[in-house]
């Protein structure tokens, strides 16, 4: 991902290796998480499962009643790695190893 170093600038830096941003504006990068790869450096950067883990998302959205006309709405989601429970059918990007014969969600599914 990209940042800003200061308020107001208006040329972003590419995140150094390590870490991410996954937000327009920010001012900042994130660490990558753990069970996580931030080596991908592009604008908008979303980290990948490592080898031995899987990227769970959670998706949430409110909305909330403004006027009887208008509503508005927000979602937001974020990521946690976790570590696969057999560890080697787990390949790397959320991708089952090939010869583990197993599919689906942390390559459990026969």
């Amino acid at each position: 991902g990209t940042f800003a170093g200061e308020e107001g600038l208006s040329q972003c830096s590419l995140c150094p290796e390590g870490t991410y941003n996954d937000l327009q504006g920010a001012h900042h990068c994130i660490p990558c998480p753990r069970g996580a790869s931030c080596v991908h450096r592009s604008e908008r950067e979303v980290p990948h499962a490592t080898k031995g883990h899987y990227r769970l998302t959670a998706t949430t959205r409110t909305t909330t009643n403004k006027t009887d006309t208008t509503t508005s709405s927000t979602t937001a989601s974020f990521s946690l790695f976790v570590p696969c429970p057999h560890a080697p059918d787990c390949s790397a990007a959320n991708t089952c190893t090939p010869n583990s014969h197993t599919q689906g969600t942390l390559c459990t599914t026969c």
